[in-house]
């Protein structure tokens, strides 16, 4: 499976997931699009500007915002997330909302939430380019329950 249909695989099953809290009245998440312009003269598409994060949302009063990244390996480099998106969810923070990534580690099949205040925390203090998945060992996955795959609100 390609590096894009990975990302689009886990943006499916979550996409999946808020239809789900939706029907069951438990929050309004949705999918950010991705504006993306076409040059009919070359024949190449460019993103517009800088993306926001993948999910933004609603849940009993308290805004969400959270982007999906996958990794085959066994970490996820900093790299991954921009500092603009950072930044976007470090604001959604400090407005009173919730503000994180959802990390999946295809080699171990588990999926992870991670704060984004603990993310910056960690950027700041490990002396390496990227998030061990041993750093991960202690905390919960993201479990399966009242037949829902990643039940992620259930960690909030």
């Amino acid at each position: 499976m390609s590096y894009a249909n990975r990302g689009k695989w886990l943006e499916s099953v979550i996409t999946h997931v808020n239809q789900i809290y939706e029907m069951n009245n438990k929050a309004i998440i949705r999918k950010v699009p991705t504006d993306i312009n076409y040059n009919t003269r070359t024949g190449k598409a460019f993103f517009k500007a800088k993306g926001m994060v993948d999910f933004v949302g609603i849940s009993n009063g308290k805004m969400i915002a959270f982007d999906a990244k996958n990794t085959k390996g066994k970490s996820i480099p900093f790299n991954n997330i921009q500092p603009h998106q950072v930044d976007y969810l470090q604001k959604i923070k400090a407005h009173g909302g919730a503000a994180f990534l959802l990390i999946y580690f295809e080699r171990y099949q588990e999926l992870y939430a991670l704060d984004i205040d603990e993310y910056v925390g960690l950027e700041e203090t490990l002396d390496r380019k990227s998030i061990p998945y041993s750093y991960f060992e202690n905390i919960e996955p993201v479990q399966s329950r009242n037949g829902i795959a990643f039940d992620y609100l259930d960690i909030m």
